[in-house]
């Protein structure tokens, strides 16, 4: 995550240990037995030992100049306002404060209607005297505000411009002081139990509880990604040497928007711990694999590191610029998958213009819910065209670190905030990029960060599974295939539910049918009508590899006679007699309450004493009384099977 707001009247010695109660490992946190550093937890965790970090050269530090803000500023991106400081300057970057929150300083991003050509965006930036304006793109400009204007009073100019949409500050993004602890090798004596047989010759994928627990092991049975399926990594670059991205990195797709360059190379250690849950190696005798080992990667640094002489240590920074630059060069560059381990509490209109566009181009758009536990807005997450994921720990529980709220649409493994053990545990530079020391490469991190890319490698199967998904049909996979947590259906901690690898590519290329319906969350195989047999539901079923078999309401094998509600079939990793069970679905046939298969006056009887709270129906049994597919049983579903009985009209 990058980016909360805070009071900026409050002391960067305050400011700073807010920011560290709040975001419990907002970057890729890690430990293991011996280990160096960690980020200071929440007040409520066990603290971590941390070391020293190495001490600077003394630069001066940033400045700070409040500014008023316009009308109508408040519908504005607000980023976090970095530690305050008098007489500050940075060699860099330098910051004044607009309405209490940090921006660049003498800038402002200006986007013109798509429709203007080139020659009215000359003239209208001319006749405002803007100076150096730079496009980033389709018709986004970012102009150095002219000497003696302010940004607010200058936005106000532009905003009075023919074809201009709107105009901001150049708003200041950020990782909080970020320590990690790189795993100094396996815990010992460490054997979970509860962990499928890793599939794998990876020495450290049985550390990796995540992929387990979201069915990822059955999902490689059917793809492990195809490298024509990009993600794209928009954080703080990645470890390029590393050895579980040889193969996996489309060096060529990199690029760093900030030095404008393509080296993308990690100075933080956040972007490397995300992409490695995306599509870390696998089967390569490294310590573990990602989510979609075998998809591509393209890494876009959009953040800088930039000194913080209140704090004696170096912070990473990113600019509204920054990051819509490096959406726009995802977009451009064949991204099918953006991964966003980022966000902020107040509108950013320049970085909704972007996901919004990558949406429109068929980009499946993956961000954190954020960790301040809170249920305050957070974009883009929020918003519509994107997938914000919250995070869960090792039994599913709700990640107490986590947001919230009704607009966060899936869950997925994060890590439990407290048990190292318990976290996410993936790749990490060779070389720290705080001491300089070298690592093995690895490390455990906690926080929404790491489930976003959980759920972006997911997304990057399903394409692989069927690249010809749309974004809604993604989305609609996914929230169907998702485990259901917490209330029934969607709730504002689970949104649809822990998302589920295995389900979810199923149902990209699984059970497939033309009439009938299958509901992967409930479990249920729907819409056969009553008198099908099995060979002809067998015949409608089609499945791309492995075998289907069927069993009675005892779980007793059953290849002929009348399909009857009750039923599963079961869908196996091959026809050998120990395969694996990948999927297991219940059949309701509609109407056929009493699990005969046929509609009669047992069917109506049931039904009616249910609803004259007489009775209770199995799940199967009330799935099968709703005839009019409305979710609910009532008198409309008894009138319907009534008036089927009697021959007036079918059941639907």
């Amino acid at each position: 995550m990058g980016r909360i707001k805070t009071d900026r009247n409050i002391t960067a010695a305050r400011v700073l240990a807010l920011i560290l109660a709040l975001l419990l490992a907002l970057a890729a946190l890690g430990i293991s037995p011996g280990a160096a550093r960690a980020e200071e937890p929440a007040p409520s965790e066990t603290p971590l030992e941390a070391s020293a970090t190495p001490e600077p050269e003394p630069e001066p530090e940033p400045e700070f100049e409040e500014e008023s803000s316009p009308a109508g500023a408040a519908a504005l991106s607000k980023a976090a306002p970095l530690p305050e400081h008098e007489e500050a300057e940075d060699a860099s970057l330098k910051i004044t404060m607009v309405d209490g929150y940090p921006c660049v300083a003498g800038e402002v991003l200006v986007q013109f209607r798509r429709s203007a050509s080139d020659a009215s965006v000359r003239a209208a930036l001319k006749a405002v005297e803007a100076e150096n304006p730079e496009e980033i793109a389709n018709n986004l400009h970012v102009v150095e505000v002219p000497e003696g204007e302010t940004i607010p009073g200058y936005i106000e100019t532009l905003e009075s411009q023919p074809n201009v949409l709107f105009a901001q500050p150049n708003y200041v993004y950020y990782l909080p002081e970020t320590k990690f602890v790189p795993a100094s090798g396996l815990p010992e004596n460490y054997s979970p139990s509860d962990l499928t047989t890793p599939p794998t010759n990876d020495p450290g994928l049985s550390l990796q509880w995540h992929l387990d627990k979201i069915g990822a092991f059955s999902a490689w049975n059917i793809t492990m990604g195809d490298s024509s399926v990009c993600v794209a990594v928009l954080d703080t670059g990645a470890d390029l040497t590393h050895p579980d991205f040889v193969g996996r990195i489309d060096l060529a797709k990199c690029k760093d928007v900030v030095d404008n360059d393509g080296s993308a190379q990690d100075d933080d250690g956040h972007g490397t711990h995300v992409a490695g849950i995306i599509a870390a190696t696998a089967n390569n005798g490294q310590y573990g694999a990602g989510v979609a080992p075998g998809v591509s990667l393209m890494i876009v640094d959009v953040f800088h590191k930039e000194y913080d002489p209140e704090g004696d240590e170096y912070i990473s920074l990113a600019t509204s610029e920054d990051i819509v630059a490096g959406i726009y060069h995802a977009i451009h560059n064949g991204a099918d998958v953006i991964n966003m381990s980022l966000g902020g509490y107040s509108v950013d209109q320049v970085e909704i213009e972007a996901v919004n566009a990558a949406a429109a181009a068929g980009v499946v758009v993956v961000a954190a819910a954020g960790n301040e536990n809170t249920s305050d807005a957070i974009y883009p997450g929020d918003l519509e065209s994107v997938i914000c994921v919250t995070a869960t720990g090792p039994n599913d529980e709700f990640a107490s670190y986590s947001n919230y709220g009704p607009a966060k649409d899936i869950a997925a493994p994060g890590g439990n905030g407290v048990d190292p053990l318990g976290w996410i545990f993936s790749t990490y530079p060779l070389v720290d990029p705080i001491t300089g020391n070298i690592t093995n490469g690895y490390a455990w991190g906690a926080g929404t960060s790491m489930a976003a890319p959980v759920v972006s490698g997911v997304a990057a199967l399903m394409l692989s599974a069927d690249p010809s998904l749309s974004v809604d049909d993604i989305k609609s996979k996914l929230y169907n295939s998702a485990v259901d947590l917490g209330e029934k259906g969607k709730d504002i901690y689970f949104g649809h539910g822990r998302v589920n690898a295995a389900a979810a590519v199923l149902s990209a290329r699984g059970i497939s049918t033309s009439s009938f319906a299958i509901n992967r969350r409930t479990g249920f195989l729907t819409g056969v009508p009553v008198g099908t047999s099995l060979p002809a539901l067998r015949s409608a079923l089609t499945i791309p590899y492995g075998s289907l078999s069927f069993y009675d309401a005892q779980d007793n094998p059953v290849s002929d006679g009348i399909v009857k509600t009750g039923m599963t079939v079961k869908l196996f990793e091959n026809v050998s007699s120990d395969a694996s069970v990948l999927e297991k679905l219940t059949i309701a046939v509609k109407g056929d309450v009493s699990g005969d298969g046929g509609l009669s006056i047992a069917d109506y009887t049931l039904l009616r004493v249910y609803l004259l709270n007489l009775y209770t129906l199995s799940p199967a049994a009330a799935v099968a009384s709703d005839v009019t597919s409305d979710g609910k049983l009532d008198v409309s579903d008894y009138t319907n099977i009534r008036l089927a009985l009697l021959k007036v009209k079918p059941l639907g």
